[in-house]
Order: C-alpha cells, then sequence, then structure tokens
C-alpha cells in the first residue's frame, strides 16, 4: 500500500548530452509514453534505443523509471546504477535507485541512496517524500511522519504525500492530523485511485 503513487513526472537534466537526432526522437518518444503511463510501449522504446546507444544515461534513467512501475525492481536497480555512471547530476537517478531498493526491500541500501539524493539537491521534495516510504517500512511513523511534512513543506501540493501521511497519523492515533491530511489530498487528487478509500475512513472519523 505505501509503494502506490501517481506516476510523477520528473526533471532529469544532464551537464552534457550529445546525442543524435533520431536517438532524441526515440527518446522524446519513450518519455511521452511513460508520462502517458504506457509503460509496456515506453519500455519497448527505450530498449530499442538503449541497444543503439547503451551510454544514453537519460534513456536508461526512464527505462528504470518505467520498470519501477511495472515492479520490475531489480532490473532497474541495474539501469540507475548505469545512468549514475554516465551523468553528474545524481539526485533524481539515486532517488530512483532508492525506490528500486524498497521494492525488494534493502532499506539499508535505500536509506545510503537516499542520503546521498540529499547530498547531491537538499531542495527536493522526492528525497523526504520516500524516506517517508521507509519510515513506513520500518514501521517508525514517527520517522515517516516527519520526513512527509518536510516533503510537504517544500512542495505544499504534493498530493501522495498527504496521503502517506494521514495513513501514517493513522497509526499515531493523530486523528486530527490524519483529517488534515486526507482532506489535502482529496483536494489535490479527488479522482486518485485511493480517494474513495480516504472519503470513507474521513466519514467514520466525523
Amino acid at each position: 500500500m505505501f509503494m502506490k503513487q501517481i506516476a510523477r513526472t520528473t526533471v532529469f537534466a544532464v551537464a552534457v548530452v550529445l546525442v543524435l537526432p533520431a536517438f532524441a526522437d526515440q527518446l522524446e518518444r519513450g518519455q511521452e509514453l511513460y508520462r502517458e503511463k504506457k509503460y509496456t510501449e515506453a519500455e519497448g522504446t527505450l530498449r530499442e534505443l538503449l541497444k543503439k546507444d547503451p551510454e544514453n544515461a537519460q534513456a536508461a534513467y526512464y527505462l528504470g523509471l518505467t520498470l519501477l512501475e511495472q515492479e520490475k525492481f531489480k532490473e532497474a536497480e541495474g539501469l540507475f546504477q548505469k545512468a549514475n555512471d554516465n551523468t553528474p547530476t545524481p539526485d533524481q537517478v539515486k532517488i530512483g535507485l532508492a525506490r528500486a531498493y524498497l521494492g525488494q526491500e534493502q532499506l539499508d541500501k535505500a536509506k545510503a541512496a537516499l542520503d546521498e539524493a540529499e547530498k547531491a539537491n537538499a531542495d527536493n521534495a522526492e528525497v523526504y517524500y520516500y524516506r517517508g516510504m521507509l519510515g513506513a517500512h520500518r514501521k517508525d511513523y514517527k520517522a515517516a511522519v516527519d520526513s512527509l511534512e518536510r516533503a510537504i513543506k517544500i512542495e505544499p501540493e504534493h498530493a501522495y504525500a498527504h496521503y502517506h501521511a494521514g495513513l501514517a497519523y493513522n497509526i499515531l492515533k493523530r486523528p486530527d492530523k490524519m483529517v488534515e491530511h486526507f482532506q489535502a489530498f482529496l483536494k489535490l487528487a479527488p479522482n486518485a485511485p485511493e480517494a474513495a478509500k480516504v472519503r470513507t475512513v474521513l466519514r467514520s472519523a466525523r
């Protein structure tokens, strides 16, 4: 439950990238398919690109994201490692790597990857969102809400940070904070798959 989330478009900047026009078009197509949640098609497009251009860090990164959405965590891990070896801007890659480790329940490795991501960019809300996920995996819900609140402070409209904060506060028996975050989640993502369940919980809390 804690791993469910909307596929969020992330900005992946590489300082210097030399890409042939045909490769650039194929990369753009793979990214577009990923954003449209057409993960099988995106996977095929990006795999084909990597066969032709094995050192394309952005293609490896987006293929890793696509595989995460399909819960192919071990292969995603390898792709993020590959992307990390070829880019000087590692925070998004390290976050992807942390997600792959979380999916495999390798929690110490996930923490190490998030520590490196935070060193690279301490203003990235996703670092603290996934620290929240790490806390939830460890059943350390106090640590989870502390991290999720920090993510929300950086990015107040991070719907799923509110959602997971609500879940964690419910476990911590803080109904006031649970209601606050669940209401924020519904305002930001009223049509999310979890919305009906959240509405039921809020009705029972009144």
